[in-house]
């Protein structure tokens, strides 16, 4: 009963997202904050059941994807992210995919129009100050009005859980410890699979 709700919920959430002519920074840091809540993101059943991907799964794949036409979806997405996988470091083995394409996502390009939403509009600021926190506020602050700041996230989100891998074996080890060190080889055996490809793909055309 509650996965066909929570189906329901992304699922409307989500015809409601798209049909917005404007992608306004409120509006999408409200529908972040409210369906990848916290208390949601760290279920592992909201990501997969039955080996079939689970409703927040399916709401962050089309999220990234939409994210390719919307530079300010993917880069609201990413500081909400980053902080909900920074904290729940055993969910991140559900998104190697998602997490490769934010970190080879990123131009140059500066969105005056994001930053001026922020400054001017109340709303705008509230629903930002409600996703979740960033693993460096710092970096954060520098690269928000940036395409780029997708890759730095994920940078910053593995920098940080390399952090907490360090502390395998130590006293101070727990599954958070544990968790990020698997998730941050997978992520790595991912990308080096990327680069095998690449590479052969090169040897192909030549």
């Amino acid at each position: 009963m509650f996965d066909q709700l929570m189906w329901n919920l992304v699922r409307s959430s989500w015809i409601l997202h798209t049909n917005c002519n404007k992608r306004r920074v409120a509006s999408i840091a409200a529908l972040l904050s409210s369906v990848l809540h916290p208390l949601l993101f760290n279920d592992e059943s909201m990501h997969q059941k039955d080996n079939a991907p689970g409703p927040l799964k399916w709401f962050i794949e089309n999220l990234i994807e939409e994210g390719t036409r919307s530079p300010r979806t993917i880069r609201l997405a990413a500081l909400h992210l980053t902080g909900l996988w920074l904290s729940n470091p055993r969910i991140i083995k559900f998104y190697l995919k998602e997490l490769k394409l934010l970190s080879l996502y990123g131009s140059v390009a500066f969105d005056e129009d994001f930053e001026g939403e922020l400054a001017d509009n109340n709303d705008a600021r509230l629903e930002v100050s409600l996703l979740a926190r960033s693993p460096d506020p710092e970096l954060t602050e520098a690269f928000i009005n940036t395409e780029l700041y997708a890759r730095v996230s994920v940078a910053v989100l593995f920098y940080k859980l390399a952090d907490l891998a360090c502390m395998v074996g130590s006293p101070n080890e727990d599954t958070n410890c544990i968790a990020a060190l698997d998730s941050g080889r997978s992520f790595l055996l991912e990308l080096l699979d990327s680069a095998k490809y690449a590479l052969y793909v090169m040897y192909l055309a030549c």
